[in-house]
């Protein structure tokens, strides 16, 4: 089939449950990312593809904001679900093996790791450890970077000299109070980190960065990250390494490990359970320690759902396939495939465009140079960003919608759904350029 005969029209069962959905639930979507201009509810999934109601069929390289990293359904998580639905879900008193096991595993790979609480989402893990820094350091302040996202909580969604953590207006219901206690500067510029040491260096808990800032598609200019950690030693402050989603997609041992640099505490999440909600705190024990855990800890630090059965059961699984396995390095090969023959496509249909991203992860930005900064990212186009990306998942390729959103491949990708993602995405580039050229 050719791609032109793939375009999808029928939504007759997504625009059903769209009208159900809008009546009892908010908006019809249960997060604010999760809206498209065009109805896909999804209804099942499997290895590299995904189905909606309507029975279309799509490649997915969205992965759930990169939650999925071996692919859907992948058989030794979903037999590790299984095992662990017929024994223990939840008991909540003390530790079970498996959270003892998993704890065991992130010491052993992520190299700032001495010890590690598990949360269910990346949120709750940045909050602890923000919570954990102000009481370590006896301050109130965090420094953090535009364009760095580490979750919705009132402590990084707003700042008071940055609207929001994405630049846009700021959200209503954030405190005021909580917007004052926080810096934000460019990723990457050094210099401005260095100033508001200078001037409220006394003030600072924390600097808590994205390693690799993926929800912006910025890098880390040399030296930058090693000067955040000069920085924050020198005055006291924790550093925080934001690897949600750079955990367990780059490779064990996270960023941090391929870039020699260690932190004070790191937030883990998303791939780490391959789409089961867990995520992780991890740091040196004398940090760890201060969490109310422990019978001499002071820092509050409970939930329910902390250690769910289902939820350790998939994390090891799913670390247990990383250690067992090529995934890595099968990411690695099909993301630099995917890189590489992007820029071919923009350079084919005459689109000033740039590439970013490192082992599976991904995007085309339609703009002249490599973004450094989140005040980079303002050039680039994003109606031909927006429309390009709706003709792919007309096409049948799922990269989503979002402005900026990166794209990834996982483990159950193959070269073939890697050349048919490039054959599409040049379909669909020629498409939206010639439609957002129209007058």
């Amino acid at each position: 089939m050719s791609i032109h005969a793939q375009h999808y029209t029928r939504y007759t069962e997504s625009a059903t449950l769209l009208q159900r959905a809008l009546k009892v639930i908010p908006g019809a979507a249960n997060s604010w990312t999760r809206w498209t201009d065009f109805s896909i509810s999804p209804a099942r999934a499997r290895g590299a593809r995904l189905w909606d109601v309507d029975g279309h069929q799509y490649l997915d390289c969205h992965g759930a904001f990169s939650a999925i990293v071996l692919g859907h359904a992948f058989p030794a998580v979903t037999q590790a679900l299984t095992d662990q639905a017929r024994g223990l879900v939840l008991a909540g008193i003390g530790r079970t093996p498996g959270e003892v096991e998993l704890a065991e595993r992130l010491v052993r790979h992520i190299p700032s790791a001495e010890q590690a609480l598990l949360a269910p989402s990346g949120s709750d893990a940045t909050y602890s450890a923000i919570r954990l820094a102000r009481a370590v350091t006896r301050r109130d302040c965090i420094v953090k970077f535009a364009g760095c996202f580490h979750g919705p909580h009132d402590y990084v969604l707003r700042s008071a000299d940055d609207a929001s953590a994405d630049g846009a207006v700021g959200p209503d219901g954030v405190l005021s109070a909580a917007a004052r206690t926080v810096i934000t500067c460019e990723y990457n510029d050094l210099e401005a980190v260095a100033e508001a040491f200078a001037g409220r260096g006394e003030e600072i808990a924390a600097v808590i960065v994205e390693p690799i800032a993926f929800n912006a598609s910025l890098h880390p200019d040399p030296g930058f990250l090693d000067g955040l950690r000069k920085l924050t030693t020198d005055h006291g402050a924790l550093l925080i390494f934001d690897e949600v989603i750079t955990g367990f997609r780059l490779g064990l041992g996270g960023a941090q490990a391929q870039l020699g640099i260690t932190p004070d505490l790191t937030t883990l999440g998303k791939a780490l359970g391959n789409g089961v909600p867990v995520a992780a705190l991890v740091g040196s024990e004398r940090y760890m320690s201060r969490f109310a855990t422990t019978p001499q800890g002071t820092v509050p630090y409970s939930g329910t759902h902390n250690g769910n059965g289902l939820a350790v059961a998939a994390a090891n699984a799913t670390l247990g396939v990383m250690e067992r396995e090529p995934v890595h390095e099968h990411l690695a090969r099909l993301g630099d495939r995917m890189r590489a023959g992007l820029r071919e496509v923009a350079r084919n249909c005459d689109v000033p465009a740039v590439v970013t991203g490192s082992s599976s992860i991904y995007n085309l930005l339609f703009t002249g140079t490599v973004p450094r900064t989140f005040a980079d990212l303002l050039a680039v186009d994003e109606s031909l960003f927006l429309t390009y990306r709706t003709e792919m998942v007309r096409r049948g390729v799922l990269e989503m919608p979002l402005p900026l959103m990166r794209a990834q491949v996982t483990y159950s990708h193959t070269d073939a759904d890697v050349d048919r993602a490039l054959e599409t995405a040049e379909a669909a580039l020629r498409a939206a350029r010639d439609q957002v050229a129209k007058p």
